[in-house]
């Protein structure tokens, strides 16, 4: 098992997002719960796990799925990498939204 960072893609992302999602909600991850979040069939998380073993992002411990330090660092970022963006468009209009409903200046602005 490798601790040394690889360049993450994006199913590689999603998986490690997820597994932190499910770890945070019910405590414990197993192959499963990833399967049925990610609507994937289990011999297609089965696989894509033991490529995560292998490159040090996470463990297996009887039936649950760890995260490494590593793979921890890496979901975390995944996750506010999807959440700020997310949050931005829920409570505020930025730059592009203002200009095309015809509207001055480039600075975001409050809802009102």
């Amino acid at each position: 098992m490798s601790q040394e960072k690889h360049e993450l893609g994006k199913s590689s992302e999603d998986y490690l997002e997820s597994i932190l999602r499910i770890i945070k909600e019910k405590g414990a991850c197993r192959p499963t719960d990833i399967a049925e979040l990610m609507n994937f069939s289990k011999p297609s998380v089965s696989v894509a796990l033991k490529k995560l073993e292998e490159e040090g992002y996470i463990h297996r411990e009887d039936w649950r799925i760890q995260l490494t330090e590593i793979g921890e660092d890496a979901a975390a970022k995944t996750f506010e990498k999807h959440e700020f963006p997310s949050t931005l468009r829920g409570n505020r209009y930025c730059a592009g939204d203002r200009r095309r409903r015809g509207l001055s200046g480039g600075t975001c602005n409050q809802r009102g």
